[in-house]
């Protein structure tokens, strides 16, 4: 399964590069990077690969993550949660 990157702007995800050949995948995070220090307003991105986000980016914080750099959700822990 190929690996995309989307785009959110407007509180949907689209689309921004369908198919990223691995090789390119660093150039394209950067470009991403580049992006969201170009615009104004709040943007994020996503990585999926074989169907699972692998990492997210957020120009502007969310509750419980990181901003203005990658980090996968997955590993992401919620502090206020229960780990029992």
């Amino acid at each position: 399964m190929a690996t995309c990157i989307k785009v959110n702007s407007s509180g949907a995800w689209a689309n921004l590069i369908p198919m990223v050949h691995p090789s390119r995948l660093k150039s394209a995070l950067a470009a991403c990077e580049a992006l969201a220090l170009a615009t104004k307003g709040d943007i994020s991105f996503k990585v999926i690969k074989d169907g699972e986000t692998t990492a997210v980016f957020h120009k502007y914080p969310r509750k419980g993550a990181p901003n203005n750099r990658w980090y996968n959700p997955a590993a992401q822990v919620d502090e206020g949660a229960d780990h029992a």
